[in-house]
C-alpha cells in the first residue's frame, strides 16, 4: 500500500512539472534581449561620457569605452577594486599623518603638495610624502619651470646648484615635477634643492622615471594614494660638491593606496644604477623594505589594520603587466 502511494505521488509530481510553462528563446525574445542590452550601453556609455568633466572629448571617450567593455565582458580579472584590506577606522586625509619614523635626525618642512624631512649630514631628504589623487594628476594647468635653487627654508641651509655642477650627476627629484602639474605653486616648490638627491643619469631619466609615471598611473587608478619616496642613507661611500652631499647608492618609494573601502600597500627598491629590468623584480612589501632600511613608515597610522596592509603583498593588485 506504502508502494502504491509512492508511486501514485511520483506521477503527479511529474504531471505537474510537464505541466508548467516553459521558456522558449524564439525570435521575438532573442530580439528583445538584445534591445535591452544595447540599451543598458548606451545608457551607461552615455553616463560615463557627460559625467567626466574636465577631461579631453578623446579621454571621455576612452574612458567610457573602457567602462563599458568592462561591464558588457564582465572584466573581473582586471578588476581590483576588491582588492586589500578591509578597515572602518583607517584615515590618511593629511600629509602628517603618513609620516615615516626614522633613526635619523631631520628638519621637517611643509610645502604646499609634499612635505620632506632634511638631513643636513647628507645634505638631502631623509624622505618626502605626499597625497596624489586622480584628480590631480588629470589636472596639468602648471607647467614645468626648472627654477631649481637653494631651499632658504633650511636652517642649516641646503645644497646648492654648484654641488652637482659637473660631477655627472642628475639633480634627481623626489617629489616628481611631473606629480605637482596641479598647482604653479607645488610645482615651483618641487625645484627646491632640498627635494634633489644625486642620481645617476641613466637611472634617473630610465627605470626612476618609469617608476615615477607608474606610481601616477597607480593614482588614477585607485583615485588617491599616500607616496614616500626617499634615499637609504647608509654605506655612504661618495660625497660631491663644497657641501659635501651624499650619493645614495639605492632609493625607494612606497606606496599606499588610501581609496576606501580596502586598502593595500606595495614597496620598490632600486639601485642608482641603470636597469633594464621590470619594475615588478623591484616590488615588495612596504614590511621587507622596512627591514631593509631600518624605517619605519606610517607609524602614526592609527589603526592595527596598518600592519596586516605592510605585510600583505599582492602583485597582482597592481597594475604592472
Amino acid at each position: 500500500m506504502v508502494r502504491k502511494n509512492k508511486s501514485l505521488q511520483r506521477k503527479t509530481t511529474s504531471s505537474q512539472r510537464s505541466s508548467q510553462p516553459k521558456f522558449n528563446l524564439n525570435a521575438k525574445n532573442t530580439k528583445l534581449l538584445l534591445y535591452l542590452i544595447v540599451a543598458g550601453i548606451l545608457l551607461f556609455f552615455s553616463y560615463s561620457f557627460f559625467t567626466s568633466t574636465g577631461e579631453s572629448i578623446s579621454a571621455k571617450l576612452s574612458d567610457a569605452f573602457t567602462k563599458t567593455k568592462n561591464l558588457l565582458f564582465f572584466n573581473v580579472e582586471n578588476d581590483t577594486s576588491n582588492q586589500g584590506i578591509s578597515s572602518n577606522t583607517l584615515t590618511l586625509d593629511k600629509i602628517e599623518q603618513g609620516y615615516p619614523k626614522i633613526d635619523a635626525t631631520g628638519e621637517i618642512e611643509t610645502y604646499s603638495g609634499f612635505h620632506l624631512s632634511y638631513n643636513e649630514q647628507h645634505e638631502q631628504a631623509n624622505w618626502v610624502a605626499y597625497i596624489l589623487t586622480k584628480e590631480m594628476v588629470k589636472n596639468d594647468k602648471a607647467e614645468r619651470n626648472d627654477n631649481f635653487r637653494p631651499d632658504e627654508n633650511i636652517q642649516t641651509g641646503s645644497a646648492t646648484l654648484a654641488d652637482y655642477r659637473g660631477t655627472g650627476y642628475d639633480r634627481g627629484h623626489l617629489a616628481p615635477a611631473a606629480d605637482m602639474h596641479w598647482s604653479a605653486e607645488s610645482m615651483d616648490e618641487s625645484f627646491l634643492m632640498s627635494n634633489m638627491s644625486p642620481q645617476e643619469q641613466e637611472f634617473n631619466r630610465g627605470i626612476w622615471k618609469m617608476l615615477e609615471e607608474k606610481v601616477r598611473d597607480f593614482a588614477v587608478e585607485n583615485e588617491r594614494i599616500y607616496v614616500v619616496t626617499g634615499p637609504i642613507l647608509k654605506d655612504i661611500t661618495k660625497k660631491i660638491g663644497k657641501n659635501s652631499v651624499s650619493v645614495p647608492k639605492y632609493y625607494y618609494k612606497v606606496i599606499l593606496d588610501i581609496s576606501t573601502p580596502s586598502f593595500k600597500g606595495i614597496a620598490f627598491l632600486m639601485e642608482n644604477k641603470e636597469s633594464s629590468k621590470s619594475l615588478a623584480s623591484f616590488a615588495m612589501s612596504i614590511d621587507e623594505l622596512e627591514k631593509f632600511s631600518g624605517i619605519d613608515f606610517f607609524q602614526g597610522v592609527k589603526d592595527s589594520a596598518i600592519e596586516k596592509i605592510e605585510d600583505d603583498f599582492d602583485i597582482k593588485a597592481w597594475s604592472l603587466n
